[in-house]
Formats: structure tokens, C-alpha cells, sequence
């Protein structure tokens, strides 16, 4: 996945703005011929990129 710049607040506070990003998932799977069992191994954000998908203000936060 592929994001790119964007606001995470809802009040399109300038500070929240964060850069553009990628996110990579994958999955892996096996089954038998008959297709009666199968196995998937899946991972998101397998390289372990930090974000933030949301922020906002708090009372203990400095300048709100």
C-alpha cells in the first residue's frame, strides 16, 4: 500500500501532516489436490513502518 501525504487530524492542523509512506502485507499458502485443507501463513506491515493513522489534540499535551 502506497500512501501519500496527508493530514491525520481532523481539524487539518499543519503539525499533523504526515509524508508519504508504504505499507507491504503478505500471504503464503498451501493446499492439498482435493482442496479439503489448506494453510495460509499472512503478515501486515511486514517491514514494521511506523505511522500514524490518526492523531489528535490532548489536555496534556503542549500547545492544545
Amino acid at each position: 500500500m502506497i500512501r501519500s501525504r496527508h493530514n491525520t487530524g481532523s481539524d487539518a492542523d499543519p503539525q499533523k501532516v504526515q509524508g508519504t509512506y508504504n505499507l507491504f502485507n503478505a500471504q503464503i499458502g498451501l493446499r492439498n489436490a482435493s482442496e479439503t485443507f489448506a494453510v495460509t501463513l499472512w503478515g501486515n506491515n511486514i517491514f514494521d513502518k511506523e505511522y500514524l493513522p490518526l492523531t489528535f489534540d490532548s489536555v496534556s499535551q503542549t500547545g492544545s
